[in-house]
C-alpha cells in the first residue's frame, strides 16, 4: 500500500520559502531532507509557483476555491 499524501498550509510552505530564500539551510535539496520530505521535487515546485503567482500559487486548487480565496485575502492582510 502507497503512502498517504501529506497536506500543508500555506503559512507552513512560505515559512519553508522564506527559510530558502533566506539560504540558512542549504539548496533545495538539503532542506527537503531537513524537513523530511521524500523528494526534494515537492519544494522545487512550491518556488516555481510562489515566484511566478505568489502566496496564490500555494493554494491547493483541489476544491473549496471560494473558501481558499479567502484564506489567501486573509493571509495577504496579516502580512501586509
Amino acid at each position: 500500500m502507497g503512502k498517504k499524501n501529506n497536506v500543508y498550509s500555506i503559512e507552513f510552505k512560505i515559512n519553508v520559502i522564506e527559510t530558502y530564500n533566506n539560504g540558512d539551510e542549504g539548496g533545495v535539496k538539503a532542506l527537503s531532507k531537513k524537513l523530511g520530505f521524500r523528494s526534494h521535487n515537492m519544494l522545487t515546485q512550491w518556488l516555481k509557483k510562489y515566484n511566478e503567482f505568489g502566496i496564490a500559487g500555494l493554494e491547493d486548487k483541489r476544491g473549496k476555491t471560494e473558501v481558499a480565496q479567502k484564506n489567501i485575502m486573509t493571509l495577504l492582510k496579516k502580512k501586509y
